[in-house]
């Protein structure tokens, strides 16, 4: 880690050799840099929006996540209402409810939560995240009306 990115760009040859005498390998084309930093109270873009919140870090995907857990779960709900969406004729069939809930485990579930355990986010977004997929009144999540 460093500040400057020059310095990491410099360390970068360095460090894909000694990754790989481990057998880890470094794609350079594929390296990233994203600048993290939370800026001050009253700090504006260049259109004259308030930054706070809203740093270009904050959108920045790195292996599937956003770096912000409160924006990547926004999105992974999202992406599960997109795979419930995808399979909706499975939710619709007279598949038996114990297989159609193996199915949602396994294609939803799993597309929630992905990387979930790198989350470091306030309640209220896990609040979110837990309102869509938990069972309400009704015994069926909001992503699941059907089964």
């Amino acid at each position: 880690m460093d500040e400057d990115e020059e310095n990491l760009r410099q360390i970068l040859p360095m460090a894909t050799e000694i990754l790989k005498s481990w057998n880890l390998f470094v794609n350079e084309d594929k390296t990233d840099f994203t600048h993290v930093y939370l800026a001050k109270s009253g700090e504006k873009d260049t259109n004259g929006k308030p930054l706070t919140g809203s740093e270009e870090w904050r959108k920045s995907i790195t292996l599937g996540s956003m770096l912000c857990s409160k924006a990547d779960i926004q999105r992974r709900i999202s992406l599960g209402y997109a795979a419930f969406n995808k399979y909706r004729k499975a939710w619709n069939t007279k598949i038996p409810l114990k297989k159609r809930l193996i199915l949602y485990e396994a294609l939803v579930v799993s597309v929630l939560m992905y990387n979930s355990s790198c989350w470091a986010a306030p309640k209220a977004a896990l609040e979110k995240l837990d309102i869509v997929h938990r069972p309400g009144r009704n015994g069926h999540s909001a992503l699941i009306p059907l089964l």
